[in-house]
């Protein structure tokens, strides 16, 4: 449950700042902590539904978990940013979603898309610094906090929604238009050292 308690300004828009009651809160931290391993238990204990938000995504682990909770009837819907759409990106996971029936979404809308987000079942929000790669487990100091909480869930469902919106779907049928759909004719090899 969500309390308000007042207005925070945010540049031009104000938004209504809250504090949670009594959310469950788990919390882990790399390059000590087996973050991946948390990701993945919360989404393989997923039931019903997974919408997610990814910048850079090259956790094989992850993946495979997203898929079989998807061979499972688990629908899963992902928004990721058009860096994995880019042609010479041949670490994305896209072809893969789309042959386990995942519904991917490119965010090409903002000069990037720095969400990383799981919402799992309605209830579950998985959020941080933590991008879902094998740098990010391995390398970095990062955080991850698995925060269970149906208000917050609802929040978090609302600014996804939000993105779909204005994400173009990637299909079967279109993947080999995705660099023209998604504006990414980049090199994604050339500029991922730029971007975080």
């Amino acid at each position: 449950m969500l309390k308000k308690i007042g207005m925070i300004g945010m540049g031009m828009m104000l938004l209504p700042m809250t504090v949670l009651a009594c959310p469950v809160i788990q919390v882990c931290f790399t390059p000590k902590s087996p973050c991946t391993e948390y990701i993945v238990r919360a989404i393989l204990h997923a039931r019903h539904s997974i919408e997610m938000q990814a910048y850079s995504f090259t956790s094989r682990e992850i993946a495979e978990a997203l898929v079989q909770v998807a061979s499972r009837g688990v629908k899963v819907r992902i928004v990721l940013d058009k860096t994995q759409f880019a042609p010479d990106n041949m670490q994305s996971f896209v072809p893969l979603f789309l042959d386990s029936a995942i519904h991917v979404f490119c965010d090409s809308k903002p000069n990037i898309a720095h969400n990383k987000v799981l919402i799992i079942d309605q209830r579950l929000v998985e959020t941080g610094s933590f991008n879902y790669t094998y740098a990010a487990e391995r390398y970095n100091a990062e955080n991850v906090l698995l925060i269970e909480d149906m208000a917050l869930a609802e929040q978090y469902e609302a600014n996804w929604q939000s993105r779909v919106a204005l994400s173009t779907e990637i299909t079967a049928e279109n993947f080999d238009d995705r660099a023209a759909l998604c504006h990414a004719n980049i090199s994604y090899k050339k500029h991922k050292k730029h971007w975080h």
